[in-house]
């Protein structure tokens, strides 16, 4: 076997750095190519190489990881794994492993059957495992693992072709029938509706049920997706618990007030409207969201309630506020 070049392992180290820094989660890519080694037993050569890399990218990434964990309660919203998870987890894995049995086009030193189930299966179910301790999963976090199934399905569609009659035209028109099958739902993920929440209409609810110098709060604080989205329609409303704002303080959603100045400006607001998760979502629990909630419980009472794609906005007020 060829010794592996320098410069190859260099410029590999350089494109998996590039890609953890833009994509933390990444390196569950790196770990699934030093799998897909091991698995082929291409000797300590390889290996060693691959580990020089993997430690390189390890380094650039250190400190966006110590930076990241200071925001961490913007993925607060993720609850551990459950059936469906598991259940496009599986499917799309025992896919996989239908498309790898059998014999398989082999290119290269590694095979390309290590090589695509080791990038399909490991990133998502190290995802999923690590995500019982501390829920970080959601499937287009590891989106890139579907690389490995597209080529499992190319690789069987070749090996297909060399073994029936007309194999070109067979193992085109079935390329041409998953593409047109798949069409439909990959236009469906560039409408609106394919989000999970809507903030536009949030905004919009926000404006409906508001009147002019109400207070406004986020429940929790990374719910700002709306008057970041339009703040046009909170023009007029008093913001109760920001510090400071997200560009001068250069984090995603700014930064809040101290739980007791929170309590002090809710307490001078006669009508709140609040925008919250959807109901079944997990609370945060931080000394602001706990202080949000108990004023408004203490303190309020419900005027109406406005739900839209993925929020809850609801306007409090005092007694005859309303």
């Amino acid at each position: 076997m060829a010794r592996p070049r320098k410069r190859s392992w260099a410029g590999y180290a350089a494109v998996a750095s590039l890609a953890c820094l833009l994509h933390e989660f990444a390196i569950l890519a790196v770990a699934a190519h030093g799998v897909a080694l091991y698995r082929a037993r291409v000797g300590a050569r390889f290996g060693w190489a691959w580990g020089q890399a993997a430690a390189v990218v390890a380094v650039v990434l250190a400190p966006l990881v110590i930076v990241s964990q200071q925001q961490a309660a913007l993925v607060g919203w993720i609850s551990p794994p459950g059936p469906p998870e598991l259940l496009g987890f599986g499917a799309l894995a025992l896919a996989g492993l239908g498309c790898a049995r059998g014999p398989l086009p082999a290119r290269g030193p590694v095979p390309l059957r290590d090589l695509a189930l080791g990038l399909l299966i490991l990133p998502p179910a190290a995802l999923l495992v690590v995500s019982y301790l501390h829920p970080l999963y959601v499937d287009r976090y590891v989106l890139y693992a579907y690389v490995g199934l597209a080529l499992l399905i190319r690789a069987r569609l070749d090996a297909l072709s060399r073994t029936v009659a007309a194999p070109r035209a067979l193992a085109g028109g079935l390329a041409v029938a998953a593409v047109v099958a798949l069409l439909p739902y990959s236009l469906h993920l560039r409408t609106p509706q394919s989000r999970l929440d809507d903030p536009l209409a949030a905004a919009r609810a926000v404006r409906e049920l508001s009147r002019p110098g109400d207070g406004v709060l986020f429940l929790p604080a990374r719910r700002r997706e709306p008057i970041m989205s339009s703040p046009g329609h909170f023009r007029g409303l008093r913001e109760l618990a920001p510090a400071r704002h997200a560009i001068p303080s250069g984090t995603l959603h700014g930064i809040e007030l101290p739980a007791p100045l929170i309590r002090a400006r809710m307490l001078t607001a006669g009508r709140i409207v609040t925008v919250n998760d959807p109901p079944g979502q997990p609370l945060d629990d931080t000394p602001q969201e706990r202080v949000k909630r108990q004023v408004l419980a203490e303190h309020f009472h419900r005027c109406a309630v406005r739900d839209v794609t993925g929020m809850r906005i609801v306007l409090y007020g005092r007694a005859g506020k309303c």
